[in-house]
């Protein structure tokens, strides 16, 4: 029989003997003068067991302490110290389940034993335990220590390794809905991290891909339609990553206007639909009312945000409900900017069904077609002279006569 094995079978039938109050007593309520009794046995070892009725409600043991352990449960700064140096016992020491006081601390939200070994061994807040199945972070949420959470963000604790374990420190702030813990966690999240007071928390859940938590948020009164210096809301966020049909739905439904104002020379809601290349959702953002005849910072339509992204079909799905919500066909900045036709036929792949569709919608094709990366004379930088030159277009020219 294997040693875990047997040790298992053992411990199910062995009787766990309490601690005697007398010892946690002067422990827990930060008593010296009782702990220096020299008739006062406190053991120097994890041996101290606590009373077991409420541990099914424990996520941390409550066997197998150390005296540190105890302190850390109380925030008993005083006999934590007393103790250490009198007994010299490690600070750190750990129990069977290789968790140290530090543990204890994070879920017990004992925040003066906590900043006292953050301040004695400053890297600990980052350290990562492999051996056990929570960290510092996880257990914080747990025990609502949100200050002591702060505290380990602020001395370099990361999400590595918690986040795609069972014990998702996030997950967890989401499913007993606190919000407190949950806009923290947010906030030090792997990608706001460096973006911390430019997102609000329901941005930020869309960037860590946490669409689970912005209902929850919602209920806590905060705000979709929030726009970032960028000209970044919630709703383009998710756009341009998550790409979620329902999270739209929700954030379009809590809000009457879903588009940056219109003297915010940025990609607006028609290029994010667009860049996201996903017909039903851009039906969806469409159903509000936004101006798809907008033109972003780089004096570009909507479409051109199509190209080399989307599949053909998708994009003409798109394209064909673009111009039912009116559309101008050769839209453009300027002279020296493109129409939504310039644009795709600047693209890498052919798109014979778009070609197709815009020029039956009369689109113009003896405007420029401005490549950047090409110089071209004037007459063969039209859209007409990239059509007779690409094959793939032949049908096109010969169905709508299109000769130089």
């Amino acid at each position: 029989m294997l040693w875990s094995q047997w040790r298992s079978m053992y411990s199910s039938n062995l009787v766990i003997t309490t601690t005697p109050e007398s010892i946690i007593r002067p422990i827990r309520e930060n008593d010296i003068i009782e702990l220096q009794k020299p008739n006062l046995k406190i053991p120097r070892d994890t041996t101290i067991n606590l009373n077991t009725e409420s541990q099914q409600q424990q996520q941390l043991s409550m066997r197998n302490l150390s005296a540190l352990h105890v302190a850390a449960m109380y925030d008993a700064l005083d006999s934590f110290i007393f103790l250490e140096r009198e007994l010299n016992i490690n600070p750190l020491i750990q129990t069977p389940e290789n968790l140290n006081p530090f543990h204890y601390a994070c879920y017990y939200n004992s925040y003066e034993i906590a900043m006292y070994l953050i301040c004695k061994y400053p890297n600990e807040a980052k350290k990562i335990y492999t051996n056990t199945k929570y960290q510092y972070i996880y257990l914080c949420a747990m025990g609502h220590a949100t200050k002591i959470l702060v505290e380990l963000f602020k001395n370099g604790a990361t999400f590595e390794n918690t986040q795609n374990t069972e014990a998702n420190p996030i997950n967890y702030a989401i499913k007993i809905k606190d919000i407190e813990i949950l806009t923290i966690l947010l906030n030090y999240a792997p990608q706001t991290k460096s973006d911390q007071g430019q997102l609000t928390p329901i941005m930020q859940a869309i960037v860590n891909s946490q669409q689970s938590a912005v209902p929850l948020l919602f209920d806590h009164g905060y705000d979709p339609t929030s726009i970032t210096a960028e000209g970044r809301t919630a709703l383009f966020i998710n756009l341009f990553t998550i790409k979620s049909v329902e999270l739209t739905r929700l954030l379009c439904n809590a809000m009457d206007k879903v588009d940056i104002p219109e003297n915010m020379k940025k990609m607006a809601a028609v290029h994010y639909i667009c860049c996201c290349g996903i017909p039903e959702i851009a039906k969806i953002v469409l159903s509000k009312g936004i101006n798809v005849n907008r033109i972003d910072e780089n004096n570009a339509v909507g479409p051109k945000h199509l190209v080399d992204i989307a599949s053909e079909q998708a994009a003409l799905e798109i394209l064909k409900l673009l111009f039912d919500y009116g559309y101008e066909v050769d839209l453009r900045a300027d002279n020296q900017s493109n129409t939504a036709l310039g644009e795709f036929m600047l693209g890498i792949r052919t798109y014979p069904q778009i070609v197709d569709f815009l020029i039956s919608r009369n689109a113009n094709i003896d405007l420029p077609c401005f490549n950047q990366n090409v110089k071209s004379s004037k007459n063969e930088n039209t859209i007409r002279a990239k059509l007779l030159r690409k094959p793939a277009y032949a049908k096109i020219c010969a169905k709508y006569h299109i000769k130089k």
